[in-house]
């Protein structure tokens, strides 16, 4: 559901990086007005589009809305929180 404040103007879709993709951004999470709802697989492809860098990682991000994961063909609206991850090892 879009959220808005008490002045009419909406959240933005809040994108938090997590793993790898945090250094790859040089920042822990950024901020994207949406125009209108989106599924999360566009969202990820404008990313890897403003950050090339993420491209190799693309196949394998998952995604959470407001922390719960989710299919990349589920929809996120202004006002929800997008957390990306990438699989990570360890030994």
């Amino acid at each position: 559901m879009p959220s808005s404040s008490n002045t009419g103007i909406e959240t933005p879709l809040t994108i938090r990086f997590f793993s790898v993709l945090r250094e790859l951004a040089g920042r822990r999470c950024l901020e994207m007005p949406l125009r209108e709802p989106e599924e999360v697989a566009t969202v990820l492809d404008r990313l890897v589009a403003d950050y090339p860098v993420m491209a190799p990682y693309r196949m394998t991000m998952r995604a959470a809305v407001n922390r719960e994961y989710v299919d990349e063909s589920f929809t996120v609206y202004n006002g929800d929180e997008l957390a990306i991850v990438t699989p990570v090892s360890g030994g």
